[in-house]
C-alpha cells in the first residue's frame, strides 16, 4: 500500500497547519468559534490521517457501520423534525410594520403594590 500522501498530509497537518491555528486568538465571540470548530475538525483530520497509515480497513468498516446506522435514523429525525413547533422568530419580538409601536415611560413600568417582604428569620 502506498500511503506516502497520507504520511504527507499528516506531516503537513501536525508540523504547519495545526501549531499556526493555536497561535491565533480573537477576541469576537463569532471569530474565535470559528477557530475553535476548525481547529477541532483539523484534529479530526490528523487522527483519519493516522488511521489511513496504520489501520485503514478498521476505520473503513467503522465508518460504514456508522453511516448505515445514520440513514436509518435520519428519515425518523426529520420527521420529528417536521411535526415540531416552530422555533420562535426572534424579530417577532421586536416591533414590526404592522404592530404600532409604543414609547414606554415610568409610568408604564411594572412595580409591584407592596414592597416585598423580608424573611421572619433574618
Amino acid at each position: 500500500m502506498n500511503d506516502e500522501p497520507a504520511l504527507l498530509a499528516l506531516y503537513e497537518l501536525e508540523t504547519k497547519v495545526l501549531p499556526h491555528l493555536e497561535t491565533i486568538s480573537q477576541a469576537d465571540p463569532a471569530v474565535h468559534h470559528c477557530l475553535e470548530e476548525a481547529r477541532t475538525l483539523l484534529q479530526r483530520a490528523q487522527d483519519i490521517l493516522q488511521l489511513a497509515v496504520i489501520d485503514p480497513q478498521t476505520h473503513y468498516t467503522e465508518s460504514q457501520r456508522f453511516y448505515h446506522n445514520l440513514a436509518r435514523i435520519l428519515p425518523l429525525m426529520v420527521l420529528l423534525e417536521s411535526v415540531a413547533p416552530p422555533p420562535p422568530d426572534p424579530d417577532e419580538g421586536g416591533n414590526s410594520p404592522d404592530t404600532p409601536s409604543s414609547d414606554l415611560s415610568d409610568e408604564d413600568s411594572y412595580e409591584p403594590a407592596t414592597p416585598p417582604r423580608h424573611s421572619e428569620f433574618e
